[in-house]
């Protein structure tokens, strides 16, 4: 499970009037899988917004499709544990093969209906099924091409709920300003940090730099901090990836204010692996100038920390292995 940031950078301000406008497509969790006993089924709203084909096709990915709805009661049911305020919901039906005609993505019987008023209406061809964001349950029909939340359903529990998960922290770098964000997918247990920097006042970006990033599938665990700034100009990124019972650490640097990246460079390599609540923390130390990163490492007779600490982001440096800790079975962040 890839964990959360934590907001405990020191030279970092938060302007989330700024976040609502640069991240309108990214989300913060999806929700939780509901359970309705009238049809036995489980659902779920996925707040990434994606094409109504896109979404259909990530919901069968997840051993679900997307919501089809058979009742009034069901459609009630639906909208009230799942609708998401101010935002518009894709729902499973579709009417691209023959236009008018209606079908469910699981092909079960269109028997129940609740569309708006002049709804279908087929406008600037729509034929693909949504919740309108003030809708009250009705139904509309829209271009399948556009970006909405969607809701997965399930006839049976589902094995692995999907929680994609995303951040955003706004940083003042002197004169430049950086926005820096990561996201991470449920489907595939992948991480990445992405960067993007300003220099003339918020009114114009870089195109995102995609740093850190693995895609290593359920087999590998990803756990990151960072990047975080330090000085006038140093930006760090830093990871921490568990594959095949090894630890390893990688940095991503840049020396000015994220202009020019170095390429991704490992660190360390662990003969263990990371402790998983948390095990990596990244900070600058104003009074000793200098980058510290701490991780804990379960090795075979216990967990060890460890401090590697750089001056300029790119040279690091690994103390000795330090004390053993003893810690509880759960923990969090």
């Amino acid at each position: 499970m890839i964990s959360k940031k934590k907001t405990r950078l020191l030279v970092i301000i938060i302007l989330s009037f700024i976040l609502v406008a640069l991240v309108a497509n990214k989300s913060k969790a999806d929700s939780s899988v509901v359970y309705y006993a009238g049809t036995g089924h489980y659902y779920q709203r996925i707040d990434t917004t994606k094409s109504w084909e896109s979404a259909s096709s990530y919901c069968s990915a997840l051993g679900g499709y997307l919501a089809t709805v058979s009742s009034y009661n069901e459609n009630q049911f639906i909208y009230s544990q799942l609708q998401l305020t101010g935002k518009s919901v894709w729902l499973g039906g579709t009417d691209q093969s023959i236009e008018g005609i209606w079908k469910w993505v699981n092909d079960e019987p269109w028997s129940y209906t609740y569309w708006a008023n002049g709804e279908p209406n087929n406008q600037n061809n729509e034929d693909c099924l949504m919740y309108y964001y003030n809708s009250n349950a009705q139904w509309n029909d829209n271009p399948c091409g556009y970006n909405y939340v969607f809701i997965c359903e399930w006839n049976q529990e589902p094995k692995n709920p999907c929680t994609q998960e995303s951040d955003v922290i706004f940083l003042a770098l002197s004169e430049s300003k950086a926005m820096i964000y990561w996201e991470e997918s449920c489907l595939d247990n992948s991480a990445s940090i992405y960067y993007q920097r300003s220099v003339e006042g918020l009114k114009t970006w870089s195109t995102a730099k995609r740093l850190i990033s693995f895609s290593d599938g359920k087999n590998s665990v990803i756990e990151w901090e960072g990047p975080l700034v330090g000085g006038s100009t140093i930006v760090t990124a830093a990871a921490l990836q568990r594959v095949a019972g090894e630890a390893k650490i990688y940095i991503q640097t840049s020396n000015d204010l994220g202009a020019t990246w170095s390429g991704i460079k490992l660190i360390k390599k662990f003969a263990g692996s990371f402790f998983d609540c948390p095990a990596l923390e990244l900070q600058y130390e104003s009074k000793l100038g200098l980058f510290i990163l701490t991780t804990l490492i379960k090795e075979s007779n216990g967990i060890y920390a460890y401090v590697i600490s750089s001056s300029d982001g790119i040279n690091w440096n690994l103390s000795p292995k330090l004390g053993r800790a003893n810690f509880p079975k759960t923990c969090s962040e």
